[in-house]
């Protein structure tokens, strides 16, 4: 889960990432990441994390696969 640092008061962000970061701990492979700098559309204010992050899941995906 990707979880922006802008665009909305400071307490509601917290907020925000909080439940983010708990709804990420209950997946078994679940990874929550802070973006510094993106707000709601993470994927236009950071696109080489999201990029990333997908790539991430797609080699987790080709690793379960083989397993």
């Amino acid at each position: 889960m990707l979880s922006a640092t802008l665009g909305l008061p400071r307490g509601l962000r917290a907020r925000f990432t909080a439940a983010q970061a708990r709804i990420t701990a209950g997946a078994a492979l679940g990874v929550h990441l802070v973006v510094p700098g993106a707000g709601h559309a993470v994927h236009q204010d950071r696109p080489g994390v999201v990029a990333e992050a997908v790539r991430a899941v797609s080699r987790q995906v080709r690793i379960a696969r083989k397993a």
